[in-house]
């Protein structure tokens, strides 16, 4: 298989300024542009877009940064799981993540990130049972949400999340794949490449299974450990190899650095994020 000659377009998540309590939208874009990068994921706590008024501020931050909004990350909240099998709670967590979507259009987005199921999947009885159930939750939440960001010109990817020792379905991508083969080119996958590490898997063959229904990144390196949200080369995943596999599945959409600003201030580790997009380009 050959590998594409096209130059990765990158952009940076903006949820590593949602760990500094004082920071905001027009805070962290200064930051972007200066480390240069013209596309960002929103992060929707970083990004209020409750009130018009609100909506008119990110509107004229993005265009005054000149960097566009690629990407949201839907909501994380406590009360959000697709996956819910009690009714009231899943419409309710689709009802949370919907409100998000005709805002975030308006500021001229593309892809949603969503969790396909939620944080606390537990085994109460029969892994199967529970799975199968869980599973159709999430395929009710994502029809309806398909539904409405489709109208609004959106696209929907599904992340592929971390296990931790349960039997959390849509975790790995052969999985994934499968969930969402039978929607539209318009709902696809997102890689997010420590999440597979740390499940065990490998990022390069996770996104060899996603093929071609891979619409979106989460670029993070790891210890395998935990979900650290380190800069690429800070861990044990094999960046050559990853880098090579999505230029041969010829991957279009955005190389998205999802990064932790723990341990450094945003604008540095900004700044590395960009060191690795050069070499990549290369």
């Amino acid at each position: 298989m050959h590998e594409s000659q096209r130059l990765p377009r990158f952009s940076l998540a903006t949820s590593m300024w949602g760990e500094v309590p004082t920071t905001t939208l027009t805070d962290a874009l200064a930051e972007v542009t200066a480390a240069n990068f013209e596309a960002i994921e929103l992060w929707p706590p970083l990004c209020p877009l409750i009130s018009a008024d609100m909506r008119k501020n990110a509107r004229s931050a993005l265009e005054l940064a000149k960097v566009r909004p690629t990407s949201m990350h839907a909501p994380l909240t406590p009360t959000v799981n697709l996956a819910a099998v009690d009714e009231l709670e899943r419409r309710l967590s689709v009802h949370e993540v919907a409100a998000w979507l005709a805002p975030y259009a308006d500021l001229g987005g593309d892809v949603v990130v969503i969790h396909p199921t939620g944080a606390a999947f537990s085994d109460e009885g029969s892994t199967a049972i529970n799975s199968e159930a869980a599973i159709d939750a999430a395929r009710r939440s994502v029809d309806e949400l398909h539904w409405t960001a489709d109208r609004l010109g959106l696209r929907i990817a599904c992340e592929n999340l971390m296990e931790r020792g349960t039997p959390r379905p849509l975790c790995r991508m052969e999985q994934l794949r499968a969930f969402v083969d039978p929607y539209p080119e318009t709902v696809g996958i997102c890689l997010d490449t420590g999440h597979a590490a740390v499940n065990g898997l490998n990022p390069a063959s996770e996104a060899r299974a996603a093929g071609e229904r891979l619409i979106a990144t989460h670029l993070q390196d790891t210890d395998a450990l935990d979900d650290r949200h380190w800069v690429p080369g800070a861990g044990h995943i094999d960046w050559d190899e990853l880098v090579s596999t999505l230029r041969q599945i010829d991957y279009t959409g955005r190389w998205t650095f999802e990064l932790s600003s723990r341990d450094s201030a945003p604008a540095s580790v900004a700044g590395a994020a960009h060191q690795v997009a050069l070499a990549w380009s290369d």
